[in-house]
């Protein structure tokens, strides 16, 4: 209970007031720090990653008389894997016991605490989402779509061309095997573009000339960089059953390009574009059975990566874009 928190933290040190918010909301405000909103200094924390301090009326006008006796310090609290800011810690702290840099060591020591409980919680969440995608994938595909109609494919080049049935009956339990056995949280890009490629070899199979594919990859060592395992498919495959164009193509362009900061990945159709409840739901994260697939992906971007990284979604009467932005640290790289 993040208002119990506060009210300790509170009760047992010189601070007189605390707050826990991250970059749009304020989720505890105890004592005398009565946030309204947000504020810039809080803003610059988190954005820089480190410990800020405000001291004077001037400096945080917000505040005002409340600056005449007393500190205002805002800690960011950081997720462990990525090192971006998920919220902070906002400590008002009386000057007259206070130190140099004695508010900064108090706030930054109880910030890596909350961390720390933060990185455990949000591992089980990324476990549980992980498992909820697995699951809720196959169990719209099983019963009764990508199974099914791959399946009666297969049984369609039985007759036909056998040895083509063998390959693609090899392909599908080799997409399977991948879906229900990956555990791993981070996974080569390699990786996730050979499971993305077995799914459209067995979707190429059913729609033949009617499903065209691109990859436009700019760099061949973008493929040793790691994402979240099992974002694209899902991505792919709402690409495949709704971007249909008005002469029954469906096309789909994977485009894979890098700053210096940033991995972009950029997955295209030319269908009619998202229905508008879908975008308002991907905002709200509450989205429709059909496109569960896609709010997964979204919330667990968003967790692993900060709030600004989930999927951003350009859509038109002729088509759609849903973009996802991964930033490039050492622990993304093999």
């Amino acid at each position: 209970d993040l208002e119990k928190i506060t009210e300790i933290i509170c009760q047992n040190s010189p601070c007189v007031g605390a707050a826990i918010v991250d970059e749009e909301k304020i989720y505890s405000c105890y004592g005398k720090l009565n946030l309204k909103k947000v504020l810039p200094f809080i803003q610059q924390a988190m954005e820089e990653g480190r410990c800020t301090a405000v001291h004077t009326e001037k400096e945080c006008p917000e505040l005002g008389n409340l600056l005449l006796q007393h500190i205002a310090v805002a800690a960011p609290l950081l997720n462990e894997e990525s090192n971006v800011a998920v919220g902070c810690l906002v400590l008002l702290e009386s000057k007259r016991w206070t130190n140099p840099n004695r508010e900064y060591l108090f706030g930054e020591s109880l910030a890596a605490l909350f961390s720390s409980q933060l990185e455990l919680s949000q591992v089980a969440y990324q476990k549980e989402l992980l498992r909820k995608a697995e699951f809720k994938r196959l169990q719209s595909q099983v019963d009764p779509h990508f199974l099914f109609n791959s399946l009666n494919t297969i049984s369609y080049f039985c007759r036909s061309k056998p040895d083509r049935a063998k390959e693609l009956l090899l392909l599908l339990a080799k997409y399977y095997r991948f879906s229900i056995r990956q555990e791993e949280a981070l996974i080569p890009l390699a990786k996730e573009l050979e499971h993305i490629d077995i799914y459209l070899q067995l979707e190429k199979a059913r729609f033949e000339e009617k499903l065209i594919y691109e990859q436009r990859i700019t760099d061949c060592f973008l493929k040793n960089i790691q994402i979240p395992s099992l974002i694209l498919q899902p991505i792919v495959e709402n690409a495949i059953r709704h971007g249909v164009s008005e002469d029954g193509t469906r096309f789909v362009c994977v485009n894979i390009e890098q700053t210096l900061e940033m991995l972009i990945i950029k997955i295209s159709d030319h269908g009619s574009g998202f229905p508008k409840e879908v975008l308002k739901g991907l905002q709200e994260d509450v989205i429709d059975a059909d496109h569960v697939g896609l709010l997964n992906v979204h919330s667990r971007l968003k967790c692993i990566y900060g709030a600004n990284h989930g999927l951003s979604v350009l859509s038109t009467t002729s088509g759609s874009t849903v973009k996802i932005e991964i930033p490039l640290r050492k622990e993304n790289t093999i």
